[in-house]
């Protein structure tokens, strides 16, 4: 027989992973738009050092 606690238990201990998975999300894609943007940046002052 389930008790009732364990269901919360189950409820509250998705609820965290799923946070937790987010908050790594979040990060991983806050890094590739860091490197995406510094990428973009260095390409740009690139071309205005070459000759027109």
């Amino acid at each position: 027989m389930v008790r009732a606690g364990g269901t919360v238990d189950f409820l509250v201990a998705t609820a965290f992973v799923l946070l937790l998975a987010l908050a790594l999300l979040t990060v991983v894609l806050g890094v590739i738009t860091a490197l995406s943007v510094n990428r973009r940046t260095e390409d740009d002052s690139e071309r205005e050092r070459l000759p027109r």
